[in-house]
């Protein structure tokens, strides 16, 4: 995946981590991001060039959600991206990308972000003991791909399973 990057003029990441003094510890070059299921990231690590965060030099200047690196990727750990199910088999599915392949921007300013508070009994007859009152709020984003061919979609299974009867995004009724 590095190799089709680099022959699409992908740029890496700048963000380098320096080498230290300490002991067992390794310099991180720029590199392009991977976002990871942690079933990936558990297959990962098991391969020979996979280098966790806390082997990084200074690993404090890593992103929170931030793993570890193989090869030209440094890996981002996030649930977000659920498995689909295909044929009872779960596939993960892992993104890859360069710097400036995509961007996003909220809007600020008036009605950007609007915050709603409906209070106790608001809801008039709906309501007559006065039992439900709600509180959210709506934020304007906009995201945009700047460049489809800096950006990669990679499908896996994994050998770990989370062993969970329910994930927390399964919205379907169990027959």
């Amino acid at each position: 995946m590095a190799v089709k990057l680099k022959n699409q003029r992908a740029k890496k990441f700048k963000k380098v981590i320096v080498g230290s003094t300490k002991v067992g510890t390794t310099p991180i070059r720029s590199s392009y991001l991977g976002i990871i299921s942690p079933e990936t990231t558990e297959d990962l690590r098991g391969l020979s060039g996979w280098k966790n965060v806390e082997d990084y030099s200074d690993y404090s200047k890593a992103a929170p959600e931030e793993v570890g690196m193989i090869g030209d990727f440094r890996c981002l750990e996030s649930t977000n991206n659920a498995p689909i199910d295909v044929s009872g088999t779960n596939v993960y599915i892992s993104l890859f990308f360069g710097e400036n392949a995509y961007c996003t921007t909220t809007l600020r300013g008036k009605k950007g972000i609007t915050t709603k508070v409906k209070p106790l009994g608001s809801a008039g007859s709906e309501d007559p003991l006065d039992q439900y009152g709600t509180i959210g709020w709506k934020a304007i984003a906009g995201c945009a791909i700047l460049n489809e061919a800096w950006l990669i979609r990679a499908e896996s299974t994994a050998a770990i399973e989370d062993s969970t009867e329910k994930h927390y995004y399964d919205y379907t009724p169990t027959p």
